[in-house]
């Protein structure tokens, strides 16, 4: 099947048409194929001040796309024999960490199945703590003092369920240190932004400063307005603190199609390292539902060792990693097989970008993206929001989007009654959503015919009526 990159216009549209609808101040698309990159756009603005465009060399905040970053160093020591993934994490760091008993071992950290679930320390920096920029942990000994009392929220023995956890992609920083006898950042420069000619790549805020072409970060308040963000400048970077270019990040996934080769061809890690990144460890609690017919079958979400892996895609696997802090959300993806990759960075929080990857993936893939699952759910979701009423317009009713959701409100004399939807079975003329009440689960249906659209609701029927 020919790759259709060549055409991106109605993936750009799709892209732009996200921008606009969940407030995305600018976005930088980046498509590879065949070894190279084939396709660079940016959308919007990389500030709303200045309203300047963003482009491939714009810096972004990359979130936890670091952390592929960090688990490359890791394998990389691995490889020099100054680690060894077995190794258990007090080996490193001198401090004792288990769940349920078992010992708690570097694999489990780059894997996300230490048993430990998320504790909140990264999320902290971004609520309402935001004024004293979260839990004020500013070292390796911070970390490990904050973990201190975790073991009373350990949910599983390690290696047996999946739960992201920042907190241990911190102490995979401490320990790159510690095997390597140098500082995380200096590491990381010198082993792999240097050699795969990732000159647009900072920690520092002074360095990300003095780059004109920067992305301002936005973020929105509870009343969707925009207001600055900021970069996630840490001396704990190891999670989630660089800040780069897209076109940086495509020099990263050309490595991962390219056997762990720089465009140099410099061996960065072994091809056998890849693969055992590739290697599912995990599978992720999220599956496919049968709302509209899969193509080629259920795709299942996993992890291995700092990677992201969605099998069976349209047919193919696909390898990466997203990220997203205090204003910036992007997302890198390479399908080893078909040599495709695609960048995606944004200077906002909005559309999933997990979802926007999939649908330049599958438009790479010559595949009609607007008949994925998640494209034709958002397309029925926005066809049923609006105003309703029922017959001579006796009862009012209102169906709002919530999420991937539906909110429907029905107004009488002295009471609003609202029930939330969540959809269960979509077919040819109708649509069924189950709700609950009373203690019962209810079904709530809604009718397509040439008159419009009926919401079917207990003894009600309403029709759309804007």
């Amino acid at each position: 099947m020919p790759s259709s990159f060549a055409n991106p216009d109605a993936l750009e549209a799709f892209a732009l048409e996200k921008l606009v609808a969940t407030r995305l101040p600018g976005l930088v698309l980046i498509l590879i194929e065949g070894g190279e990159v084939v396709h660079r756009r940016g959308l919007g603005f990389a500030d709303l001040v200045r309203r300047r465009p963003p482009g491939p060399d714009t810096l972004f905040g990359i979130g936890s796309i670091t952390k592929v970053f960090t688990a490359l160093a890791v394998i990389q020591l691995c490889e020099q024999g100054k680690l060894d993934l077995d190794d258990p994490v007090s080996a490193h760091l001198g401090s004792d960490l288990r769940a349920r008993g078992e010992a708690i071992r570097i694999r489990h950290l780059l894997s996300h199945s230490s048993g430990i679930p998320a504790l909140g320390f990264s999320e902290s920096k971004m609520s309402r703590r935001w004024s004293m920029d979260g839990y004020p942990v500013s070292s390796t000994a911070d970390m490990l003092t904050f973990l201190t009392g975790s073991d009373d929220w350990v949910q599983a023995a390690p290696g047996e369920r999946w739960a992201y956890l920042n907190e241990g992609y911190v102490l995979l920083g401490a320990i790159i240190e510690a095997a390597s006898g140098v500082d995380y950042r200096t590491y990381i420069r010198k082993a792999l932004l240097e050699p795969l000619g990732m000159d647009h790549s900072h920690w520092e805020r002074a360095a990300v400063e003095r780059e004109a072409d920067r992305a301002t970060p936005y973020m929105l308040d509870r009343d969707n307005r925009l207001f600055v963000g900021s970069n996630l400048y840490s001396e704990i970077p190891a999670a989630g603190g660089l800040v780069c270019s897209p076109e940086d990040l495509a020099k990263l996934a050309l490595m991962l199609l390219n056997g762990g080769r720089s465009a140099t061809g410099e061996q960065i890690v072994k091809e056998a390292s890849l693969q055992t990144m590739r290697r599912p460890v995990v599978t992720l609690d999220a599956e496919e539902t049968d709302l509209f017919p899969a193509t080629g079958g259920r795709s299942r979400e996993l992890f291995g060792l700092g990677l992201y892996l969605q099998e069976n895609f349209l047919g193919v696997d696909i390898v990466g990693h997203g990220g997203g802090v205090m204003g910036s959300t992007g997302y890198l993806a390479v399908v080893p097989e078909r040599g495709l990759g695609v960048v995606l960075q944004t200077n906002g929080h909005g559309y999933p970008m997990h979802q926007l990857i999939l649908a330049a993936l599958a438009h790479g893939l010559g595949f009609d993206f607007e008949q994925l699952p998640f494209v034709r759910l958002d397309r029925l979701l926005d066809k049923l929001e609006g105003a309703y009423a029922s017959f001579r317009n006796t009862i009012e009713a209102k169906v709002r989007r919530r999420g991937d959701n539906l909110e429907l409100t029905i107004w009488m004399f002295n009471e609003d009654r609202s029930v939330w939807l969540t959809p269960e079975v979509i077919q040819e003329g109708r649509a069924r959503f189950t709700t609950f009440s009373g203690g019962r689960r209810m079904p709530v249906e809604f009718v397509f015919s040439p008159r419009g659209i009926d919401l079917l609701h207990e003894r009600y029927a309403f029709r759309k009526i804007d």
